[in-house]
């Protein structure tokens, strides 16, 4: 229900991941600095709402448990790369342990709708 409500609250905003890094085993891409601030505001929310863990901060992973030259050559492939989109929804995943990889479970859509706190009573 919570991430009902902080979707539903959430207006849609541009991103951009310009950034690559290649270390150790993983290679991922970073928001820009804009973007880096309108994804830590969301994931501060998320954090603060739902119960569970929010473990990272905003990233786009390209591989995890890269060899040495898959390594570089994700460093070759993307370094130029911006990847530009809107964000427009949160999605609720989940570790499958038979393939170990994230599942969504659930697709929460952006509605930029203004929620009242109040109460209303019926008379």
């Amino acid at each position: 229900m919570k991430c009902i409500r902080i979707a539903r609250e959430q207006k849609i905003f541009a991103a951009e991941f310009d950034k690559v890094i290649c270390s150790g085993q993983n290679s991922f891409f970073l928001p820009d600095d804009k973007s880096k601030v309108d994804f830590e505001r969301l994931i501060k929310k998320i954090r603060l709402e739902v119960e569970g863990h929010v473990k990272s901060n905003a990233h786009i992973s390209i591989g995890r448990r890269l060899s040495a030259q898959q390594i570089e050559i994700s460093r070759k492939i993307f370094s130029d790369e911006t990847l530009k989109f809107d964000c427009n929804r949160i999605a609720l995943r989940k570790l499958n342990d038979k393939i170990k990889q994230f599942e969504i479970v659930e697709i929460f859509p952006f509605l930029g709708e203004e929620l009242s706190e109040t109460q209303l009573a019926l008379w």
